[in-house]
């Protein structure tokens, strides 16, 4: 309980700062994974934000409409999902980044 009550008072400072670029908290951490870690499967992806595999589906299908990220099936294996950070996602975390980190 402690846990959750820290990190809601954590997020409390940066929700407003994401939901003004439209960004939900979920996208951000998608996000910022895929800046600081270069080209993922969604399960890693999920893997590596502790999002439920479901939920990052609908975060990348989001993510993917918005155009800050690129999503290509492999041509191994048609069930795996590889994605990378977009142009147009590299400039929001730019810009959303610094006043996150403030």
């Amino acid at each position: 309980m402690l846990l959750l009550r820290a990190r809601e008072t954590a997020m409390a400072r940066f929700r407003p700062i994401l939901h003004a670029h439209g960004l939900t908290e979920q996208q951000w951490r998608a996000l910022r994974a895929l800046h600081d870690l270069g080209g993922l499967t969604a399960a890693g992806l999920a893997k590596e934000c502790a999002i439920l595999a479901p939920s990052m589906t609908r975060i990348l299908r989001k993510l993917s409409e918005l155009g800050y990220v690129t999503t290509v099936r492999s041509s191994v294996d048609q069930r795996e999902l590889n994605v990378r950070i977009s142009d147009a996602g590299q400039r929001i975390v730019d810009e959303v980044g610094p006043k996150v980190e403030e």
